[in-house]
C-alpha cells in the first residue's frame, strides 16, 4: 500500500500552508529517512556564502534533490524540517529565508509539517548561519 499524507490544519494559528502544515498523519510508512545536519558546506567542510543565511538556506535547497535521491526519496518524501539558525541570523531574515524554503517546497501539494525552529550559539563549522534536517517517507 501508498504511504497516505493527511494533513490537520490548525484553526487558532496563521495560515502558512504556502510552507507548512500544522499537522499530519502518516499511514502505510515502509520507510523512514532522516537527513541531518545538512548545511551550506562543500565536502572540505568550507561554508558557502559565509554571513548570508539567506543565500546558504538556497545552498543547502540546491542540493537537497541530489542528496535525497542518492538515498532512493524526493522532494515530495518530505514530511517533516527541522531547522536551526544561529544567533547571527538576523530575525529580520527570517521572512526572507522561508520565502527560499516556501519557493523550494512550491510544486508539492502536501507540505512537510514543520519541526522546530531552534536559534543556536553556533554550528559545526565556522561561518555556518543555518543547518536543516529532512525527514522523509514513503
Amino acid at each position: 500500500m501508498a504511504l497516505q499524507k493527511t494533513v490537520y490544519p490548525y484553526a487558532k494559528g496563521p495560515d502558512f500552508s504556502r510552507l507548512f502544515s500544522w499537522g499530519m498523519s502518516l499511514k502505510n510508512v515502509s520507510d523512514l529517512y532522516i537527513a541531518s545536519g545538512i548545511g551550506a558546506h562543500d565536502a572540505r567542510g568550507v561554508i558557502q556564502f559565509p554571513g548570508d543565511a539567506v543565500a546558504q538556506t538556497r545552498y543547502v535547497l540546491q542540493q537537497v534533490p541530489g542528496f535525497l535521491a542518492e538515498a532512493g526519496y524526493e522532494v515530495a518524501d518530505i514530511v517533516r524540517i527541522e531547522y536551526t539558525f544561529t544567533r547571527e541570523v538576523p530575525r529580520g531574515s527570517f521572512n526572507a529565508i522561508f520565502a527560499v524554503i516556501a519557493e523550494f517546497l512550491a510544486a508539492e501539494v502536501v507540505k512537510p509539517t514543520a519541526g522546530t525552529l531552534r536559534v543556536v550559539e553556533a554550528l559545526a563549522f565556522d561561518h555556518q548561519l543555518v543547518e536543516y534536517e529532512f525527514w522523509c517517507a514513503k
